[in-house]
């Protein structure tokens, strides 16, 4: 839409928020009074590895934007918008971003391999730190499946998730079927943050799933023998789907780009996936 973008990172952050609490520190080294070596500090402000610090820093930056005429987004607190009218002027995001420098891996799990919290998972957290990217394995011992998903907006990833499942699945189309809920909820939470954009989307999300099953599970609102085990919760993928906000399709096992979050591959196969998800080699300056 050629908007002109702009990132500001906010220069120790965490000192500019007044404290409600009383919060009381030693004092520090240098800083004794003859006579009141017994006495504290008070804080008005926050400091770094305060626990109120992150709320504190938020609250007044929250007031001064809403003073300005921004309008906070009721899906996703941290968004801002100004308008005049129907028109969008100005979108402020809040965030706090962190970097690492270190060598690459060429793939943050070997085919195959199974994680265990005796030793193995050791080797491949240094990989998932090499890959600077967040990655999580199956684990072999407790048995919980990897939920992961991709959203595009046009060609772009711009939306992704890796993280264990909270329950453990008895068949691989109850696994599917969990993922499938995790998307759809993230799906609606996306559809909600773009029309705070002015970015109104027509027709059903498409969410691709390469479990046939779970396709059609969904698909069929009879009461299935397979899923009477289920969470009730995971139906709300079935209800989804009937109210038409999101519709989940079958697409080719090739064709499942959130593979790259879940599964152990080859180096061929991580390749492929990276460059179908855009992820280019920063060290080399060049797609790979």
């Amino acid at each position: 839409m050629q908007w002109k973008i702009h990132q500001l990172d906010v220069k120790s952050a965490f000192l500019n928020g007044f404290l409600e609490e009383e919060i009381f520190i030693k004092r520090p080294q240098g800083f004794n009074v003859a006579g009141k070596e017994e006495m504290v500090y008070r804080l008005k402000k926050a400091l770094y590895g305060l626990k109120q610090a992150p709320r504190a820093r938020y609250s007044r930056i929250d007031g001064y934007l809403i003073n300005l005429g921004f309008e906070r987004s009721i899906s996703e607190p941290t968004l801002y918008i100004h308008k005049e009218g129907v028109k969008t002027q100005l979108i402020v995001s809040l965030y706090v971003d962190d970097l690492l420098n270190c060598k690459v891996t060429s793939t943050p799990v070997a085919v195959r391999e199974k994680l265990s919290s005796q030793g193995s998972c050791i080797v491949a957290m240094r990989n998932i730190f090499k890959l600077q990217k967040e990655y999580s394995g199956t684990s072999k011992d407790d048995m919980k499946s990897t939920s992961g998903y991709v959203f595009t907006l046009g060609l772009a990833v711009f939306c992704w998730s890796s993280k264990k499942q909270n329950v453990v699945a008895q068949s691989t189309v109850e696994a599917e079927y969990v993922v499938a809920a995790e998307a759809m909820n993230q799906a609606l939470w996306l559809r909600k943050i773009l029309a705070n954009l002015n970015l109104h989307q027509e027709g059903a999300i498409e969410i691709k799933c390469d479990n046939q099953s779970a396709v059609a599970i969904v698909k069929n609102p009879v009461f299935h023998r397979r899923t009477k085990h289920f969470s009730i919760k995971l139906h709300v993928v079935r209800e989804m789907e009937q109210a038409k906000e999101v519709e989940l399709v079958h697409c080719n096992f090739e064709d499942q780009i959130a593979d790259i979050l879940t599964k152990p591959l080859s180096v061929s196969r991580f390749i492929e996936l990276k460059r179908k998800i855009g992820v280019y080699n920063m060290l080399a300056n060049e797609e790979c």
